[in-house]
Protein backbone atom coordinates (compact mmCIF):
# COMPACT_ATOMS: atom_id res chain seq x y z
CA UNK A 1 0.00 0.00 0.00
CA UNK A 2 1.19 3.72 -0.92
CA UNK A 3 1.04 6.35 1.01
CA UNK A 4 -1.06 9.43 -0.22
CA UNK A 5 0.21 12.24 -1.70
CA UNK A 6 3.49 14.35 -0.26
CA UNK A 7 3.22 18.09 -0.39
CA UNK A 8 6.90 18.84 -1.17
CA UNK A 9 9.76 21.28 0.66
CA UNK A 10 10.56 24.65 -1.10
CA UNK A 11 7.59 23.81 -3.83
CA UNK A 12 4.99 25.99 -5.40
CA UNK A 13 2.07 23.86 -3.70
CA UNK A 14 2.43 20.95 -6.21
CA UNK A 15 1.97 17.71 -5.16
CA UNK A 16 3.49 14.37 -6.09
CA UNK A 17 0.84 12.05 -6.80
CA UNK A 18 3.53 8.89 -7.28
CA UNK A 19 1.26 6.88 -9.81
CA UNK A 20 2.65 5.11 -12.97
CA UNK A 21 4.75 6.43 -14.77
CA UNK A 22 5.43 9.59 -12.62
CA UNK A 23 9.32 9.51 -13.56
CA UNK A 24 9.69 13.12 -13.18
CA UNK A 25 7.50 14.24 -9.78
CA UNK A 26 8.33 17.73 -8.75
CA UNK A 27 11.63 17.57 -11.34
CA UNK A 28 9.28 19.75 -13.46
CA UNK A 29 8.65 22.35 -10.70
CA UNK A 30 12.53 22.29 -10.67
CA UNK A 31 12.21 21.15 -6.89
CA UNK A 32 13.79 17.72 -7.00
CA UNK A 33 17.05 18.44 -5.86
CA UNK A 34 16.19 20.23 -3.00
CA UNK A 35 13.32 17.31 -1.99
CA UNK A 36 15.94 15.15 -2.26
CA UNK A 37 18.39 16.93 0.01
CA UNK A 38 15.79 17.82 2.76
CA UNK A 39 14.46 14.88 3.03
CA UNK A 40 18.29 13.39 3.07
CA UNK A 41 18.95 15.41 5.56
CA UNK A 42 16.19 14.66 7.74
CA UNK A 43 16.88 10.84 7.20
CA UNK A 44 20.56 11.43 8.39
CA UNK A 45 19.53 12.99 11.11
CA UNK A 46 17.60 10.50 12.43
CA UNK A 47 19.08 7.57 11.04
CA UNK A 48 22.48 8.15 10.10
CA UNK A 49 24.14 8.31 6.72
CA UNK A 50 24.82 4.48 6.64
CA UNK A 51 20.92 3.97 6.41
CA UNK A 52 20.13 6.64 3.45
CA UNK A 53 18.65 4.86 0.34
CA UNK A 54 18.04 6.57 -2.44
CA UNK A 55 14.81 4.32 -3.22
CA UNK A 56 13.36 4.99 -0.07
CA UNK A 57 13.76 8.51 -0.56
CA UNK A 58 12.16 8.43 -3.87
CA UNK A 59 9.40 6.51 -1.87
CA UNK A 60 8.86 8.68 0.31
CA UNK A 61 8.66 11.57 -2.08
CA UNK A 62 6.02 10.08 -4.32
CA UNK A 63 8.98 9.76 -7.68
CA UNK A 64 10.07 6.95 -9.16
CA UNK A 65 13.28 5.54 -7.60
CA UNK A 66 15.07 6.71 -11.04
CA UNK A 67 13.82 9.78 -10.49
CA UNK A 68 16.83 11.14 -8.02
CA UNK A 69 19.70 9.91 -10.76
CA UNK A 70 19.11 13.36 -12.82
CA UNK A 71 20.08 15.27 -10.17
CA UNK A 72 22.39 12.73 -8.16
CA UNK A 73 24.51 10.00 -9.95
CA UNK A 74 24.96 8.02 -6.88
CA UNK A 75 23.89 7.86 -3.54
CA UNK A 76 27.52 8.95 -2.42
CA UNK A 77 27.20 12.00 -4.79
CA UNK A 78 24.14 12.43 -2.30
CA UNK A 79 25.86 12.29 0.59
CA UNK A 80 28.91 14.46 -0.76
CA UNK A 81 25.64 17.13 -2.17
CA UNK A 82 24.20 16.76 1.47
CA UNK A 83 27.66 17.27 3.06
CA UNK A 84 28.62 20.72 0.94
CA UNK A 85 24.92 21.96 2.33
CA UNK A 86 25.94 21.48 5.95
CA UNK A 87 29.02 23.69 4.93
CA UNK A 88 27.03 25.75 2.82
CA UNK A 89 24.61 26.41 5.52
CA UNK A 90 27.24 27.11 8.54
CA UNK A 91 29.53 29.61 7.36
CA UNK A 92 27.04 32.36 6.43
CA UNK A 93 25.63 31.78 10.36
CA UNK A 94 29.37 32.23 11.24
CA UNK A 95 29.90 34.96 9.66
CA UNK A 96 26.58 36.24 10.86
CA UNK A 97 27.89 35.70 14.04
CA UNK A 98 31.54 36.91 13.94
CA UNK A 99 30.20 40.07 12.85
CA UNK A 100 27.59 40.87 15.53
CA UNK A 101 30.41 40.04 18.02
CA UNK A 102 32.22 43.07 17.19
CA UNK A 103 35.63 43.66 17.40
CA UNK A 104 36.84 41.81 20.10
CA UNK A 105 38.68 38.42 19.76
CA UNK A 106 37.30 37.36 23.04
CA UNK A 107 34.01 37.89 22.14
CA UNK A 108 34.71 36.42 18.37
CA UNK A 109 36.33 33.68 19.67
CA UNK A 110 32.94 32.80 21.69
CA UNK A 111 30.54 33.85 18.99
CA UNK A 112 32.37 30.78 16.81
CA UNK A 113 32.07 28.54 19.31
CA UNK A 114 28.32 29.21 20.50
CA UNK A 115 27.33 29.18 16.54
CA UNK A 116 29.15 25.89 15.92
CA UNK A 117 27.64 24.06 18.77
CA UNK A 118 24.29 25.28 18.32
CA UNK A 119 24.52 24.39 14.57
CA UNK A 120 25.31 20.77 15.55
CA UNK A 121 22.78 20.15 18.23
CA UNK A 122 20.53 17.78 17.44
CA UNK A 123 22.76 17.29 13.94
CA UNK A 124 25.33 15.01 14.75
CA UNK A 125 25.11 12.66 12.18
CA UNK A 126 25.06 14.99 9.60
CA UNK A 127 28.28 16.72 11.46
CA UNK A 128 30.11 13.74 10.97
CA UNK A 129 28.89 13.17 7.57
CA UNK A 130 30.16 16.83 7.16
CA UNK A 131 33.92 15.94 8.40
CA UNK A 132 34.23 12.35 6.88
CA UNK A 133 33.24 13.74 3.44
CA UNK A 134 35.34 17.11 3.58
CA UNK A 135 38.69 14.27 3.26
CA UNK A 136 37.21 12.63 0.77
CA UNK A 137 38.88 12.51 -2.54
CA UNK A 138 36.36 10.68 -4.11
CA UNK A 139 34.74 13.74 -3.37
CA UNK A 140 34.15 17.36 -4.98
CA UNK A 141 32.02 19.87 -4.07
CA UNK A 142 32.27 18.79 0.07
CA UNK A 143 36.34 19.57 0.70
CA UNK A 144 36.27 23.26 -1.58
CA UNK A 145 32.51 24.07 0.95
CA UNK A 146 34.38 22.70 4.16
CA UNK A 147 37.29 25.15 3.21
CA UNK A 148 34.94 28.04 2.49
CA UNK A 149 33.48 27.51 6.10
CA UNK A 150 36.37 27.40 7.93
CA UNK A 151 37.58 30.69 6.42
CA UNK A 152 35.64 32.23 8.33
CA UNK A 153 37.10 31.58 12.17
CA UNK A 154 40.32 31.08 10.43
CA UNK A 155 40.58 34.69 9.09
CA UNK A 156 39.46 36.04 12.95
CA UNK A 157 41.92 33.75 14.30
CA UNK A 158 44.93 35.64 11.44
CA UNK A 159 43.68 38.85 12.01
CA UNK A 160 44.29 39.11 15.85
CA UNK A 161 47.45 37.03 15.30
CA UNK A 162 49.08 39.31 13.09
CA UNK A 163 47.98 42.53 15.30
CA UNK A 164 49.23 40.80 17.98
CA UNK A 165 52.58 40.25 16.23
CA UNK A 166 52.75 44.19 14.90
CA UNK A 167 51.60 45.69 18.14
CA UNK A 168 55.29 46.65 19.50
CA UNK A 169 55.53 46.80 23.50
CA UNK A 170 59.37 47.60 23.38
CA UNK A 171 59.99 48.84 19.84
CA UNK A 172 60.28 44.94 18.55
CA UNK A 173 57.51 42.71 17.38
CA UNK A 174 55.73 40.24 19.89
CA UNK A 175 56.93 36.94 18.87
CA UNK A 176 54.77 33.77 20.02
CA UNK A 177 56.70 31.19 22.33
CA UNK A 178 57.56 28.03 20.67
CA UNK A 179 55.83 25.29 22.98
CA UNK A 180 57.98 22.05 23.70
CA UNK A 181 55.43 19.71 21.74
CA UNK A 182 56.79 22.31 18.41
CA UNK A 183 60.30 22.25 19.39
CA UNK A 184 60.97 18.70 18.75
CA UNK A 185 61.94 18.14 14.78
CA UNK A 186 61.25 13.91 15.04
CA UNK A 187 58.10 12.41 15.82
CA UNK A 188 57.71 9.16 17.73
CA UNK A 189 55.71 8.02 14.41
CA UNK A 190 58.76 9.10 12.37
CA UNK A 191 61.48 7.39 13.86
CA UNK A 192 64.20 4.99 12.26
CA UNK A 193 63.02 1.11 12.58
CA UNK A 194 64.69 -0.98 15.24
Amino acid sequence: MCPGPRQLPGGDGAEAAGGAGDDDGPAHHGNLRTALLEEAERSVVENGAAALSLRELSRGLGVSHTAPRRHFADRAALLDALAQRGFDALAPRLTEAISAAGPSFENRLRAIAHTYLSYTQGRMPLVELMYASKHGAETLAAPGAARAAYAVPYAVIEEAHTARASSPTDGAPRRRPVSSSRRSTASPSCSAPA
